[in-house]
């Protein structure tokens, strides 16, 4: 319980109250420059209100380490990670397919979903080739 305390605290050191609410009103992260879950929740409501025009998926992404990360290196640093990693996620935000921040250390893809099993699997090594490659 305290570690979340703690954790808690760091984060709101690091941000000011004013920074939070406009986080917590926008649609798009402070920290990463992604769309937030506020603009993932708009997103699929449009497409519940539109019949969703065709299938969709969100393909869920989540960074494991970034926990330990923050404790061994400081949050300046895993949020550079976390800079680095929205950055590469940019490349795959193309027409039909939006990229969210959605937690701490989880990324979701919602788009709209291939025909084929094929395409999807090519979209996913894709993304996580990307993410593999050693950063500066």
């Amino acid at each position: 319980m305290g570690l979340r305390t703690n954790t808690f605290y760091a984060f709101l050191e690091r941000f000011s109250v004013e920074n939070l609410l406009q986080d917590l009103k926008s649609s798009e992260s402070v920290l990463t420059g992604l769309s937030n879950r506020l603009h993932l929740e708009e997103y699929v409501s449009s497409d519940i209100r539109r019949g969703f025009e065709g299938n969709r998926e969100m393909l869920f992404l989540r960074i494991v380490n970034i926990s330990s990360i923050n404790m061994n290196y400081e949050y300046d640093f895993g949020d550079q990670v976390l800079g680095g990693i929205s950055s590469r996620l940019k490349k795959f935000q193309k027409e039909g397919c939006v990229l969210i921040h959605f937690t701490a250390d989880q990324f979701i893809a919602y788009r709209k979903k291939p025909n084929d099993l094929e395409a999807m699997d090519a979209f996913v090594a894709q993304m996580m080739t990307a993410l593999t490659d050693p950063f500066p």
